[in-house]
């Protein structure tokens, strides 16, 4: 639930965004994560070069708006 809420109040804050608009969420992990409506995950390990490769693609022509990391070594 915690990313429906990031979405809200990105939307809430950010006039330029229509109301059909969604940011792009990205997860990366080494392990397997449940399912998040809305959010593209990422098996991966975000010190490879192709694991940073994979999240760029995601982004296409524009910059992240913010990353937020937990970097915990499993």
């Amino acid at each position: 639930e915690n990313h429906k809420m990031l979405m809200k109040n990105a939307n809430e804050n950010d006039s330029s965004m229509m109301s059909s608009d969604y940011p792009k969420i990205i997860a990366v992990d080494l392990q397997a994560m449940a399912p998040l409506e809305g959010v593209v995950q990422i098996q991966g390990d975000i010190t490879k070069v192709s694991t940073a490769e994979e999240i760029i693609r995601h982004f296409g022509n524009t910059k992240a708006d913010l990353v937020v990391c937990d970097g915990a070594p499993d």
